[in-house]
This record gives C-alpha cells, sequence and structure tokens, in this order.
C-alpha cells in the first residue's frame, strides 16, 4: 500500500510546529511504513523563538539560529537508535545540500518533498535534489492540493 500522501500531510502537519516566520518545514522519517522520527525547523533545545520576537536572520537573510527539519528529524532517530538505513524521509520543502548530504550519508533511500527548495528561494538549482539524484537516492515530489 502507497502512503505517500499520508506521510507527506504529516510533514506538513509536524511543520506546524516550527517557529520560523518565513517558512514551516516540517520531516517525517518512515521504516517499514512506520514514523521512527520526526523534525522540523527550529532551535532544538527552544532557547531561541523567532515567533516571539524579532527574526534574526544574519548574513544574507540566512538565518544562523535554526536547525533544518531533516536535521532534527536524524538526530532524533539518532537519539533513539533507529536505523536509517533503507528509510523513506517526506518533507514538505526538498532539502537543501548540506541536509542532502546527511540524507545520503545516513543511507535514507527515498526523498518524497512537496515544495521545491528552488522556487522557495528563488535561485536557478536545486542543489540538494541535484546531489541525491546523482547518488541514486529515488527522488519524488508529490504535490498537496
Amino acid at each position: 500500500m502507497n502512503n505517500d500522501l499520508e506521510f507527506i500531510k504529516e510533514a506538513y502537519h509536524v511543520a506546524e510546529k516550527s517557529c520560523c516566520k518565513k517558512k514551516k518545514v516540517g520531516c517525517v522519517i518512515v521504516v517499514d511504513n512506520k514514523i521512527v522520527s520526526s523534525g522540523f525547523n527550529c532551535i532544538e533545545n527552544r532557547t531561541f523563538n523567532c515567533a516571539e520576537g524579532e527574526c534574526n536572520c544574519g548574513v544574507d537573510n540566512k538565518c544562523l539560529m535554526v536547525i533544518h527539519a531533516e536535521q532534527n528529524a536524524i538526530v532524533n532517530a539518532i537519539r533513539n537508535n533507529v536505523d536509517l538505513a533503507q528509510a523513506t524521509l517526506y518533507i514538505n520543502l526538498s532539502p537543501c545540500l548540506p541536509c542532502a548530504r546527511l540524507i545520503y550519508g545516513f543511507g535514507i533511500k527515498k526523498v518524497v518533498f512537496a515544495e521545491k527548495f528552488s522556487v522557495y528561494k528563488e535561485i536557478e538549482q536545486d542543489l540538494g535534489m541535484l546531489f541525491l539524484q546523482q547518488l541514486n537516492v529515488e527522488i519524488v515530489q508529490m504535490k498537496i492540493q
């Protein structure tokens, strides 16, 4: 049974926990058709919450404080001794290049995303997705209506 739609919807649900003013991003990691980890973009220990004050977007309008949703989901899985080899990662915004490197490094074999990072950032290429495709990680875009 293909539950991609339900899992990508869950990634959007997880994204609502984010305190980011610019873009709420959520991620769920699935193994054997079960969610084994989730994460959203924020500061891990919640010491800084941009929703409660001014956004601290630092250099070149890039947030210096946020940890990406994929990073949080992977860290949460590791803390719980979850093996991510062969897992599927669902996220509402396709991974940036540093997150794509983590995804590949931990053996995640499939990424399902809804929105393109390159469109959101208004840049030409989606380097994270290009990186994953070159390394034979399955990539699926699933638009949510």
